[in-house]
């Protein structure tokens, strides 16, 4: 009879700390499946932050390339006005030396027609021309 009391006993608190087992099992369980819910909920949150995040780098880029692009064309314009200004300058500035020159050769093709008239006329002043190499 003892025998027997001892097995009911053994299973009754076998079934018991079965039980109190089951509980805690379950009571990990779910404890789990909220911390696992509420990782989602916050892996979500993060990867909403950085889509978020990365359409703010887009945006900032497109600026900053629109910027570079804008002072590039703005230092080109600058460059071909300058090269403009430079040559307007400089054409400007030959147009009187190149008045005075074209005068000259006027007076020297005067002074050498003046010259072949007088040499034609002396022969002295003829023959000393011819030395000098000029004509």
């Amino acid at each position: 009879m003892r025998f027997i009391t001892v097995v009911i006993l053994f299973f009754s608190f076998q079934s018991l700390a079965d039980s109190t087992f089951t509980n805690f099992n379950r009571e990990i369980i779910e404890r789990l499946a909220r911390t696992e819910t509420k990782t989602d909920e916050g892996l979500k949150y993060i990867q909403m932050q950085l889509d978020g995040q990365k359409s703010d780098i887009h945006i900032q880029y497109d600026n900053q390339k629109k910027d570079i692009d804008s002072k590039f064309y703005m230092n080109m314009a600058v460059l071909l006005a300058l090269f403009g200004f430079i040559y307007w300058d400089r054409r400007t500035a030959l147009l009187p030396i190149e008045k005075e020159n074209l005068l000259l050769k006027e007076k020297v093709q005067k002074i050498e027609k003046a010259i072949e008239f007088i040499s034609s006329n002396d022969p002295k002043f003829a023959e000393y021309y011819k030395n000098l190499n000029i004509g």
